[in-house]
């Protein structure tokens, strides 16, 4: 079998011509398994001819000639006549105006020798006698080191090792056999900078165009990124080196896409591909995940594990903190129940700062730089709250109840304490009585059969409508057409249509930068801060 891997011997030859020019030509002496190849450029050729000899023991074994073409390019292929016998020999080429341009010493084997060779990488059984007899296969032509990067004296180690492991070499199949331990050693010890060259060099051993996700990673406009997260993941053999490769290629996409929402359909899409901890989550969990990880490169597969096991911590926490999520519930803002919404909209009582420098500070805003003038503010003004951990939680999900917590708070709607319409809303819930607040004063109606949908993450479609009922029961002007529209209106549901329309009309929202609004996705507690801010501006109560 040929030996299409074995590197190339790159000698290149300078001479100094008549008159001082420099004369310089790029030849390669490849050893491929029987055969020999000699190619490159050897500039200006008299009559397009080189001539071509190999030498040993004092004899010629072979005498050829080489055609050029015009540029001086050219490849020649040659064997050794049978029954050469094995030992040292010297390739030749000669340019009949410039004399020998290129010379190459190498170590012949005929097929005994072949044998022995082979059978000396089959009975080695420690890293010194699968040295030993594998750097004979290299002094003999059989195989040679790569020459583009090079391998740590560990990664040599490694390979040795498995050949003291590995049985089964024969004339057909060692090159091969060879090649994949090479392969797997060479990736798994690759520094950043050779990982394109090693993929490159091996390509024929991993077969990723084979892979059921080839195509979705020749489209990426730069695989060096999706080649360099190889080295952040485990593996010891070819299938593994496979598998690895179709998951780093969904997590590129993962880091590739705008929203949470993208993220999730990347789940759902390639579910096969992640484990069995990723696609258990359920629907909101996995929205959570995709926000906490939108915009990080996640490596491997163990990495995203590792979110996963975060996520479910901030969930068991959130349980814990889930009281201090929204407005601060001691404010005087909340002190008793009030029918009238113009006149709570209107009002001053939240007043303009004249000092723009936040007296509250974040740990983490540094996730949602955008939203951090929103956040600061609503914080100053006491309309929500961070957690007791020092953090906000920009990304976050928000909840309905919280979202509605943080409107009541912010347009100062007045509460008492009275029984909830809503049948999955218990007595004495932490948020009955902002619910209560928001659905006397027309705000909201629930998810239907007289549910409020409790502890579900809210969409942004719902929020916009939420925004809508106040600015209209408040008697606050909004464009209620608009001829500029999202470009995924009609993934909106109908109720929410006009809402989403007339915030984009306002300017209160302006969506995504690829024109969509993604009214079915879920929103973070930055984007719900952003949007309550936006319109505090715009009905002048900031």
């Amino acid at each position: 079998m040929k030996n299409k891997i074995l590197k190339i011997i790159s000698v290149l030859f300078a001479f100094v011509m008549c008159g001082g020019s420099v004369v310089s030509y790029a030849i390669e002496f490849i050893p491929e398994g029987e055969k020999y190849i000699i190619q490159g450029n050897a500039g200006e050729v008299l009559s397009n001819m080189l001539s071509f000899d190999v030498s040993g023991g004092g004899e010629k074994v072979h005498l050829s000639y080489i055609i050029t073409n015009d540029d001086g390019d050219f490849h020649y292929s040659f064997m050794l006549p049978e029954g050469t016998e094995p030992g040292k020999y010297t390739a030749r080429v000669t340019d009949a105006d410039n004399g020998e341009i290129f010379n190459y010493d190498f170590m012949h084997a005929d097929d005994e020798k072949k044998a022995q060779l082979i059978d000396a990488l089959n009975t080695a059984n420690d890293i010194e006698s699968a040295q030993l007899a594998f750097n004979e296969c290299v002094a003999f032509s059989m195989y040679s080191y790569p020459t583009v990067f090079s391998l740590s004296e560990d990664a040599m180690n490694e390979i040795y090792d498995k050949i003291a492991e590995a049985s089964g070499f024969d004339a057909e199949n060692y090159v091969d056999k060879l090649g994949e331990l090479f392969a797997v050693v060479s990736l798994k010890y690759a520094e950043p900078t050779d990982v394109d060259k090693v993929l490159d060099e091996y390509r024929q051993y991993y077969s990723f165009e084979k892979e059921k996700y080839y195509d979705l990673y020749s489209d990426f406009g730069n695989v060096s990124a999706v080649n360099q997260m190889f080295l952040k993941n485990e593996f010891d053999d070819i299938e593994q080196i496979r598998t690895v490769f179709n998951e780093i290629v969904v997590l590129y996409r993962i880091f590739n896409e705008e929203s949470p929402g993208d993220i999730v359909e990347v789940i759902k899409d390639f579910q096969n591909v992640f484990p069995k901890s990723v696609t258990v989550l359920s629907d909101n969990e996995k929205l959570k995940l995709g926000t906490n990880i939108l915009g990080k490169q996640i490596n491997s597969m163990k990495e995203l594990e590792t979110e996963v096991d975060l996520l479910l911590k901030e969930n068991e926490d959130d349980d814990d903190d889930r009281t201090s999520s929204g407005g601060g519930r001691g404010s005087s803002k909340i002190s008793g129940y009030s029918s009238g919404v113009a006149s709570l909209i209107t009002s001053e009582n939240i007043e303009k700062s004249e000092n723009p420098t936040p007296k509250t500070d974040f740990a983490d805003m540094r996730d949602a730089e955008w939203a951090r003038e929103a956040v600061y503010i609503l914080s100053d003004e006491k309309i929500l709250n961070g957690y007791t951990d020092g953090d906000f939680k920009p990304n976050n999900m928000i909840s309905r109840e919280e979202f509605v917590k943080i409107i009541v708070c912010a347009f100062d709607f007045q509460t008492e304490q009275a029984e909830s319409e809503f049948s999955d809303v218990p007595d004495g819930h932490w948020a009955e009585e902002y619910i209560c607040a928001a659905r006397k004063n027309g705000m909201i109606n629930g998810i239907g059969n007289n549910e409020f949908g409790l502890g579900e993450n809210i969409t942004r479609q719902d929020m916009a409508v939420i925004i809508y009922n106040v600015l209209l029961r408040g008697g606050i002007t909004v464009e209620i057409e608009s001829d500029v529209i999202f470009s995924d209106m009609d993934n909106a549901d109908g109720y929410s249509t006009a809402a989403i329309k007339a915030l984009k009309a306002s300017g209160i929202t302006n969506g995504y930068t690829d024109g969509s609004f993604r009214p079915q996705s879920t929103a973070s507690r930055a984007e719900a801060a952003q949007l309550i801010y936006n319109v505090l501006m715009y009905s002048g109560r900031i």
